[in-house]
């Protein structure tokens, strides 16, 4: 709002509460210290159903390392998980503002249980330039993700030679075709 040679902004303040109540079931926690964990969220999800008891044929040809977070880790990264998974999907609900802010939040986790289980990952680690760029492939989707190397002096050829392509075409048009 303007008066004279003023501008004046309203600020109004709401106190917005949000509660729910959510039941999680079988959340992968990656234990292994080694791989990156924001990689194995990437490759989620993965179907419990198609799981199947293991044996040691699947492992006939492949490399499995064993874990090393322990239950108690692995419980506090969970809980880490599940309360910014929260927290967020509750936050996404406030709509219609300009701004929030947080001023409190409880969240408590209760009955957690943990069991170990292989899920099919496969790993790719490729050197390239004396630097390892890792990729994860997940067995049940094919889902791949990873660090992928990259030249920018490259991708900025690239990225000219295609606006040169599109701008001749564009400016010329059918002339070049006649």
């Amino acid at each position: 709002m303007e008066q004279g040679d003023y501008r004046y902004t309203q600020t109004k303040y709401y106190r917005i509460v949000r509660r729910g109540h959510a039941r999680y079931k079988r959340i992968p926690v990656d234990a292994s210290k080694k791989l990156d964990d924001k990689y194995m969220h990437m490759i989620e999800p993965f179907d419990y159903n198609d799981l199947k008891n293991f044996s040691m044929k699947y492992m006939s040809g492949f490399m499995a390392e064993k874990y090393d977070v322990e239950a108690n880790d692995a419980a506090a990264i969970l809980k880490d998980r599940v309360r910014d998974y929260l927290s967020e999907r509750l936050r996404g609900t406030v709509n219609g503002y300009s701004s929030c802010s947080i001023t409190s939040k409880n969240v408590n986790i209760s009955e957690v249980k943990g069991n170990y289980s292989m899920l099919p990952v496969y790993l790719l680690v490729n050197k390239y330039k004396d630097k390892s760029h890792i990729f994860m492939v997940n067995g049940q989707t094919g889902k791949v993700v990873g660090d992928t190397p990259l030249c920018l002096p490259k991708q900025i050829l690239f990225a000219v030679a295609v606006f040169l392509i599109v701008w001749i075409i564009g400016v010329f048009g059918g002339a070049l075709f006649a």
